[in-house]
């Protein structure tokens, strides 16, 4: 019962975290625009993202719907967890090249993407992969009446991932001259 529950909690963090960050990139032209902007300093070849913006927004919508249907729940599990190790790996080569890259996670202007935003992604491939295993050792279900503490505890955790930024801003030192 144990592992139906790590499984139910992780479909519901994950599947608010990836709708969430979905609706906020489609909420206006102008917010999906910025987006789009904000990849250009991965490099490469191209010079209009807004192909790379699309395909990042419906494999979030997509995740996120995946999630939400019990009869899809490994699809969406392995489908969030590549999802994160790509964006993880993005996250790392703007680091490493010294680029200065906004979090635009939520469809906002958000924080420069930092470290944080790696350990941020790290913890949720690790829920997300640690889900997806207990999924495919067997049935994880949860009886109805026992799904509200693993609901309300996805639920709380979506919305620390979601304010991560604030979260990240109130814990880190100010460094003062």
């Amino acid at each position: 019962m144990l592992s139906g529950q790590i499984v139910v909690t992780a479909r519901v963090v994950l599947g608010v975290v990836f709708a969430v960050a979905a609706a906020g990139k489609l909420r206006s032209r102008q917010r999906f625009t910025e987006l789009a902007g904000s990849l250009a300093p991965l490099g490469g070849p191209s010079t209009d993202w807004r192909p790379v913006a699309a395909v990042l927004v419906a494999g979030e919508a997509g995740t996120a719907v995946l999630l939400a249907l019990p009869a899809t729940t490994g699809i969406g599990l392995a489908a969030s967890t590549t999802l994160l190790v790509g964006l993880s790996a993005g996250i790392a080569r703007v680091l490493r090249r010294g680029r200065v890259l906004r979090c635009r996670c939520f469809g906002s202007a958000g924080a420069p993407l930092r470290r944080t935003h790696l350990v941020r992604n790290g913890l949720l491939a690790a829920l997300s992969g640690g889900a997806l295993l207990a999924h495919l050792s067997g049935p994880a279900t949860v009886p109805l009446g026992l799904a509200a503490p693993p609901v309300l505890l996805g639920a709380f955790l979506a919305v620390l991932v979601v304010r991560w930024d604030d979260l990240a801003a109130l814990l880190t030192p100010v460094h003062r001259p």
